[in-house]
C-alpha cells in the first residue's frame, strides 16, 4: 500500500489526498506536524516536507505535489484528471500552477502562519489576517464563478485537477471561516457538490486541535445565510 506523509490543513496535501480518493487509490495517511524537526516518518524523507509519497515498499519516494499528482495520473490513468489531450493536459497544469500560487501566497498559508505563529500553542487567526484572507478568497470565488460560466466543472465538463487544487485551498479558508458565501451562489454550488463526492469525506473530519472550524465546515449541503 502507498503512504502519503501529510499535514490535514496542508492545502497542498489536500489537493494529493482528493486525487488519491478520486482514482480510489488505496493509502495509509501519515501525519507529519510541519514544526517539528524531525519527520514522524523518516522513510518519507529527511526534509520534512509534506506531501511526501512512498510507493512499492519504499521503491519510490516523491515530493512536490505537482510531481506526486502527475505520478498518479501516470500510474492510475482511469478516471483521468489531467485531461486526455495536450492542449487540455496544458491548460490544467496551466491553471492549477496559478491557483496554487495565488490562493496559497494571499489565503492559506497567512492562515496557517497566523495559526502556528505562537507555538507550541495554536491560536486562531487575527481579525486583520482573517479579513485579507476572506477578501483574497472572495477573488478566488468570483474567478471560480467566471470558469464556471456554462461549464460542471472548471476546466469543461468533466472534473479535473484544477477543481480539486481549488476546493482544497478554498476547503483550509472555509476550516478557519474565512469565506464569505453571501454573494456568490455559483461558486458554492460547486463547492457543495465537490463536498459531497466520496473523495471529499475524509477532509470534513480533520481538525485542528485548539481550534474548531465554524459548523458550515463539515455539513456537505451547508446554505449560508445572506
Amino acid at each position: 500500500m502507498w503512504q502519503l506523509g501529510h499535514f490535514a490543513l496542508c492545502p497542498l496535501c489536500r489537493t494529493v489526498r482528493l486525487m488519491l480518493a478520486e482514482k480510489q487509490v488505496p493509502v495509509r495517511l501519515v501525519h507529519v506536524a510541519p514544526w517539528m524537526s524531525q519527520p514522524v516518518y523518516p522513510k518519507l524523507g529527511q526534509s520534512g516536507l509534506v506531501p511526501l509519497l512512498e510507493t512499492g515498499g519504499g521503491s519510490t519516494i516523491l515530493h512536490d505535489h505537482r510531481t506526486i499528482c502527475e505520478f498518479i495520473e501516470d500510474c492510475v490513468p482511469a478516471n483521468p484528471l489531467m485531461g486526455s489531450s495536450p492542449e487540455q493536459r496544458a491548460r490544467v497544469r496551466q491553471l492549477s500552477s496559478w491557483l496554487d500560487q495565488f490562493c496559497y501566497d494571499a489565503i492559506t498559508l497567512p492562515l496557517l502562519v497566523a495559526a502556528f505563529g505562537k507555538m507550541p500553542r495554536l491560536t486562531k487567526p487575527s481579525a486583520k489576517v482573517l479579513r485579507r484572507a476572506t477578501a483574497a478568497t472572495t477573488m478566488l470565488l468570483d474567478e471560480i464563478a467566471h470558469l464556471l460560466r456554462d461549464n460542471e466543472w472548471l476546466s469543461g465538463h468533466t472534473l479535473t485537477l484544477i477543481d480539486l487544487t481549488a476546493v482544497a485551498h478554498l476547503s483550509v479558508a472555509d476550516y478557519f471561516g474565512a469565506v464569505d458565501w453571501s454573494g456568490n451562489e455559483v461558486a458554492r454550488a460547486w463547492y457543495r457538490a465537490i463536498k459531497a463526492r466520496p473523495s471529499f469525506s475524509g477532509l470534513l473530519t480533520d481538525r485542528l486541535e485548539g481550534i474548531e472550524p465554524p459548523p458550515q465546515y463539515a455539513a456537505i449541503n451547508h446554505q449560508p445565510t445572506d
